[in-house]
């Protein structure tokens, strides 16, 4: 494994660090044009980092909550078109065994009774002391698990556990449909995809390291950088064979040298599907000194944002200057966005609008830390969650609705 694959999360990583959780109901309001329609009590810290919903009646929204023990632990929310509830989980990890700040997608729906959700696992690696990159650090090398992955499938009433993984590290999960779902991850020989096809999983060898994944009708699209030549690329997995769309000259690392020589590394932060074929993935190249440990590897960073219209790719401007990790389709040929503007800064990250004619707006978002964006299928009323610490000292946690 690259060791830039242990420092690729740096971004939302360091979001996690002054977020924590509980998470109760709390007061509905109204700001700027938004409906808070859950915001959870200040008893310390609560924060939503995933949401995906399949109808009007049907949305999850998934985070971190702390529990009387003081430990933080996966946390999900249920909407059933009438009420929010408490979506109880048939396991119970710690949730910094279970961080859920990392890439990848960690919720998928396709419909009212079909969603997934991803507890994530982890390898183990062993330390080494590398003064160059400032103590002691973790080596590129696998050891085995130190915990596993687990897919959670909800049946219409709640979460059941539908597949542990004790061999890999499964990192995004996509529901295509009733009978369809992918998983992407890695194995200690190399990365895996995983296909359900209604009745049980398979796996096979994947092409492509993932970043993130989302669903697009019955197949899933995926960004990450290829096993085969190390380029970044997207993939389509639909039928028989995943498709490749490479970037060819357009990405910022393709005039490049090898990645070997030249020291650059790729971070596909977000990707959105924006319909009829089309994408847009956003990134982070940078030169890699070596070291595993992010926040002493980064240098140079150059955040870009590109787009495939079915037919070729184009770089979009208006955001080069910051790091978009999660976007959606407004469902009118523009799309919304998160971007981070600094790193560690209460209040640092907003939502953006982009018309279809390619300006971005700030859309002034009713708390203090928008983590994640999602479009409700067939409206253009969009879902953002994350966390505000308005009205005391810890942070809770915040879904909001809006409708253009």
């Amino acid at each position: 494994m690259r060791a830039r694959r242990g420092s690729g999360r740096a971004v939302l990583s360091m979001i996690a660090v002054f977020l924590a959780t509980c998470a109760f109901p709390a007061v509905v309001a109204e700001v700027a044009g938004w409906r808070v329609v859950l915001r959870t009590r200040d008893t310390g810290g609560d924060w939503f980092y995933g949401v995906a919903a399949a109808s009007a009646r049907a949305v999850w929204v998934v985070g971190e909550s702390t529990g009387r023990d003081g430990r933080e632990r996966p946390v999900t929310y249920h909407w059933d078109g009438g009420r929010w509830s408490v979506g109880e989980l048939p396991v119970r990890p710690a949730m910094r065994e279970h961080r859920g700040s990392e890439n990848g997608t960690r919720l998928s729906a396709s419909s009212d009774r079909n969603a997934w959700l991803l507890l994530p696992g982890a390898f183990r690696f062993e330390s080494k002391d590398d003064p160059a990159c400032g103590g002691t650090v973790q080596t590129a090398e696998k050891k085995g698990l130190s915990r596993v992955s687990r897919l959670l499938r909800w049946d219409g009433s709640g979460w059941r556990t539908a597949l542990t993984v004790e061999d890999a590290v499964i990192t995004s999960v996509v529901a295509a449909g009733e009978r369809e779902a992918w998983a992407f991850g890695e194995d200690l020989q190399g990365q895996i995809v995983l296909r359900y096809d209604g009745t049980k999983w398979s796996r096979q060898a994947s092409p492509l390291h993932v970043d993130d994944a989302k669903r697009d009708g019955a197949g899933a699209w995926a960004v990450g950088e290829s096993v085969a030549t190390g380029q970044p690329g997207v993939w389509y997995f639909g039928g028989a064979r995943p498709r490749h769309i490479p970037f060819g000259g357009i990405h910022p690392e393709s005039r490049r040298a090898t990645k070997k020589r030249s020291g650059l590394r790729t971070l596909f932060s977000s990707l959105a599907v924006l319909g009829r074929g089309e994408v847009a993935v956003s990134g982070l190249v940078y030169v890699h000194r070596g070291c595993v440990i992010p926040e002493w590897a980064l240098v140079r960073e150059k955040p870009y944002q590109l787009r495939w219209n079915g037919g070729f790719w184009s770089r979009e401007r208006g955001l080069e200057a910051t790091q978009v990790f999660s976007q959606a389709s407004d469902g009118q040929g523009g799309r919304y966005a998160i971007k981070l503007s600094y790193v560690g800064l209460p209040g640092s990250s907003k939502v953006m609008h982009r018309t279809a004619s390619g300006r971005w707006r700030d859309q002034k978002f009713p708390g203090r830390h928008p983590l994640a964006v999602f479009l409700l299928p067939g409206t253009r009323t969009v879902y953002v969650v994350g966390a505000d610490s308005e009205g005391g000292e810890g942070y809770r946690g915040v879904i909001a609705r809006f409708t253009p």
